[in-house]
């Protein structure tokens, strides 16, 4: 959605007056942006502004007004007498469903291709450290924050241990990352973690990545680090992760979509495992994987023509006949007449 422009001040013969803007004029423009930005499909069907984008607007003009209030361009906050309620009924509440939170395979194959041409790109000198990280998420479902948090002692014989997170906190010097020993779902006590197996393609995703950091020289405890052996930021693999996702105008560009298409597209749909352990692998409740992670795989409309087609009865074979023949006509023996039938008229 964009956001117009709105002028605060303007000049007229030498001299300059300010445009006052009240929650009035602001709520009259902000309903009027939102109509005029609906459009209407060839079914008829109206499509409005998400509720998000809408509060995206609203998040960028209040960091404007702030900024004029400080600087003492206006003396009140115009944006704070907006009431949400009112703007909710031009937009789209309605919450997502399942093929906008999921990727299909497809989709996934195309991220992998997408990442993997970038990593031959000049800009990442042949380091696309997230590239990799994205890589891995995809096929382990890990949460954002145990993404960094992973050492290269982490990874068994058999399987990965998912034990840790980085976490953070601001202060006035900036934003500081640490090191927490326990998951999410741990809730600040560690319970010794979760185990995810080690397939063949994660360790040969590892056994690149191992290479293509002792080729660089990188020497870090940390799997997925910077040139300087540091471990990446949560921030910083997010706000890749969104960019490339919206660059190839997915709607869904955040990690968790990962994690419930691992869920439903492979633990469920093909592995057929059961909610119990679906849960035990991306560590959480076997309600919640239930709830909120497992939807019906998401399919593009050949593969499911091809399953109706494969599902449906064949036809039974039919004898050929001939153009203007009478195909409805009851053939009866020669010898049998109306007065031996056993359906005689009643007199």
């Amino acid at each position: 959605m964009k956001i117009h422009s709105t002028i605060l001040s303007q000049r007229s013969g030498g001299s300059s007056t300010k445009r006052k803007i009240d929650s009035d004029m602001l709520a009259e423009y902000t309903l009027r942006m939102l109509r005029e930005a609906q459009t209407v499909d060839e079914q008829g069907v109206t499509h409005k502004i998400k509720k998000k984008a809408y509060l995206a607007y609203k998040s960028v003009l209040n960091v404007t007004f702030q900024y004029a209030l400080a600087k003492d361009i206006i003396t009140a906050n115009p944006l704070l007498k907006l009431k949400n309620k009112a703007f909710y009924k031009e937009c789209d509440c309605s919450k997502p469903v399942s093929d906008e939170k999921i990727l299909s395979d497809e989709e996934i194959e195309s991220v992998e291709a997408c990442i993997r041409a970038r990593m031959r790109a000049k800009r990442y000198n042949g380091y696309f450290i997230n590239g990799y990280a994205i890589l891995f998420s995809i096929k382990t479902g890990v949460r954002v924050a145990e993404i960094p948090a992973l050492k290269w002692s982490d990874i068994k014989e058999n399987c990965i241990h998912i034990h840790a997170q980085q976490l953070s906190h601001y202060h006035k010097g900036g934003t500081e990352y640490y090191l927490a020993g326990w998951t999410k779902d741990e809730r600040g006590e560690s319970k010794g973690g979760r185990k995810f197996p080690l397939t063949c393609e994660i360790r040969a995703l590892l056994d690149e990545l191992r290479e293509l950091q002792a080729q660089k020289g990188i020497k870090s405890d940390y799997i997925f680090c910077n040139v300087d052996g540091e471990w990446i930021k949560t921030d910083a693999y997010i706000s890749c992760l969104h960019r490339l996702l919206a660059s190839m105008s997915y709607d869904v560009t955040n990690n968790h979509a990962f994690r419930m298409s691992l869920n439903s597209n492979v633990l469920d749909a093909k592995l057929h495992l059961p909610a119990a352990k679906r849960a035990e692998l991306l560590g959480h409740s076997v309600e919640t994987n239930l709830k909120y992670y497992t939807y019906a795989e998401k399919q593009d409309m050949d593969d499911l023509v091809e399953l109706f087609d494969s599902a449906a009865p064949k036809p039974a074979k039919t004898q050929e006949v001939a153009p203007g023949s009478h195909q409805n006509l009851i053939k009866f023996d020669k010898n049998r007449s109306l007065k031996s039938s056993k359906f005689k008229a009643s007199t």
